[in-house]
C-alpha cells in the first residue's frame, strides 16, 4: 500500500465518518474529508467519534456516512495494509515534530516491532523517546500510521490510545499474516 501524506493538511469544510464492526481488533471508526483519510480509531461509540472529530476539526460540518476514501481504506484493511497495491491519501495535522514521528512510523514493516527510542532516532530526535511516545499517542490515523508496532525498550507493550488489548490483537494478527523469515 502506498500512503500519501502531504506536508500540510487543508482545513476540512466537511468530515464524513463511518463506524464499521468488521475489524479483527474490534470496532473501527474512520473519517474522511472526501479526498483524504483524516481519522481511524478503534471504537464503536458515535459519541466518542463525534467528540474527537469536533475537537480535531472545530469548524467542519460532521456527519455520519460513507464515501470513496472510507471504502478504499476499508478495502485496504481487509486486504492487508502493507501488501495492498492501492493508494490511500492521508491528511494529517500536527506539529513538525509530530509529523516527523508519524512519518517514521510508516517505515515499520508489518509483523515487526520497534521501540520508542528507535523511533526517536529514526525521526531525527535521538534521546526524545518520551516526547516521541506523546506524539505517537496523538496519532489520528491508527493502523495506517502503525503506532501499534512501537513497544518499550524492555519488551513490554507500552501504551495504546485504543487500549492495550487492541494493540496486542493487531500485533498478533500481523505476526500471523507475516511471511516467516
Amino acid at each position: 500500500m502506498k500512503i500519501n501524506i502531504p506536508d500540510h493538511a487543508p482545513a476540512p469544510a466537511a468530515i464524513c465518518y463511518h463506524i464499521d464492526a468488521h475489524s479483527p481488533a474490534g470496532h473501527v471508526a474512520l473519517a474522511s474529508d472526501g479526498s483524504s483519510l483524516r481519522f481511524l480509531g478503534f471504537t464503536s461509540s458515535c459519541d466518542i467519534v463525534e467528540a474527537i472529530l469536533k475537537r480535531m476539526f472545530p469548524k467542519a460540518a460532521i456527519s455520519m456516512g460513507k464515501d470513496e476514501v472510507i471504502d478504499r481504506a476499508l478495502n485496504i484493511m481487509v486486504n492487508d495494509t502493507d501488501s495492498c497495491d492501492q493508494e490511500l491519501h492521508i491528511a494529517l495535522s500536527g506539529t513538525e515534530f509530530q509529523m516527523s514521528v508519524w512519518r517514521a512510523l510508516t517505515d515499520i514493516p508489518s509483523g515487526t516491532v520497534t521501540t520508542y527510542a528507535q523511533v526517536a532516532d529514526a525521526s531525527g530526535h535521538p534521546g526524545s523517546h518520551r516526547a516521541v511516545a506523546n506524539a505517537i499517542g496523538r496519532n489520528p490515523v491508527a493502523l495506517f500510521i502503525p503506532c501499534h508496532r512501537v513497544i518499550r525498550s524492555d519488551g513490554g507493550p507500552g501504551g495504546y490510545r485504543w487500549g492495550i488489548e487492541v494493540k496486542k490483537a493487531l500485533l498478533a494478527l500481523e505476526h500471523q499474516q507475516s511471511p516467516r523469515r
